[in-house]
């Protein structure tokens, strides 16, 4: 009886061996697909905490909130693909110091609309309206931060073949991302994805007035993340990013003074039709 049980054993691990992989490490071919006035919607789970020093005193801020995005393919031309991200719903919360604030954000997001312009290529060539959007401190990490929420759908684009542990690089207008093709998801029941991890660093220097003082900043940051990219329609199906951004503002006529801000947020996405 024992050895009876040993053989049915052996099989059921032999017979399990010949069923289908559930991630296989196998070329693919990332196309960019976009049609004229085309819809795809996103949902984006989001959650911020923004750290402001300012000499002895500590602000802390957390905001966590979602989502809804519906992304209109508004032109496609010869060179560019345009796109409007119009938000529409926004649920969530917003906390300073433990203390609810800011109460009427999330109606303020509903309506938004933020425009993407890319090149066949997969270049991000534009952002705009994420200006809009309301923040928390108006800091320029928070606004670097609320733009790459955006441009995770679309920065990972780069047409062509790739084989499994293929590396290449993107350059943004804030830094460098490092992509690797890993393989493919076969679980989804959406289809076939390739997984795709990051990382990236931010590096950016502004200056200015606050009133009559004059300013320096230095903007730096890194990224870490993964996105499943659905083959059948080169979209996002889901994925996550982690980013950290740091302002450190220093006043030249006063060098003993400077404020630093600190941001980091997790990002969560997945297609709405496919939660």
């Amino acid at each position: 009886m024992k050895y009876i049980l040993s053989a049915i054993s052996a099989m059921m691990i032999l017979f399990a061996g010949c069923g289908p992989k559930a991630f296989v490490k196998e070329n693919v071919h990332i196309k960019t697909l976009f049609s004229p006035n085309e819809v795809t919607e996103y949902i984006l789970n989001i959650d911020k905490k923004i750290t402001i020093y300012k000499g002895d005193t500590v602000d802390n801020y957390g905001m966590r909130y979602q989502i809804k995005i519906g992304e209109m393919v508004n032109d496609v031309s010869n060179d560019f693909i345009t796109l409007e991200l119009a938000i529409e719903n926004a649920e969530g919360s917003v906390l300073k110091n433990n203390q609810t604030i800011m109460n009427d954000i999330m109606e303020k997001l509903k309506g938004h609309s933020i425009f993407v312009k890319l090149t066949y290529g997969g270049d991000v060539v534009d952002i705009e309206g994420t200006d809009l959007i309301p923040t928390l401190t108006n800091t320029k990490a928070e606004q670097i931060g609320d733009r790459e929420i955006f441009a995770f759908l679309y920065d990972y684009f780069k047409p062509g073949e790739f084989k499994p542990g293929a590396i290449y690089w993107k350059y943004t207008k804030t830094g460098k991302k490092v992509f690797r093709y890993e393989g493919i998801d076969k679980t989804n029941q959406a289809g076939d994805a390739a997984l795709l991890t990051f990382k990236g660093t931010l590096n950016a220097t502004s200056s200015g007035y606050e009133g009559t003082v004059n300013y320096e900043r230095t903007t730096t940051g890194s990224y870490t993340g993964n996105i499943y990219h659905l083959l059948q329609d080169a979209r996002v199906l889901k994925g996550n990013e982690k980013f950290n951004i740091e302002d450190v503002t220093k006043f030249p006529i006063f060098p003993g003074k400077r404020r630093k801000v600190t941001v980091y947020t997790e990002l969560n996405v997945k297609r709405a039709s496919f939660e």
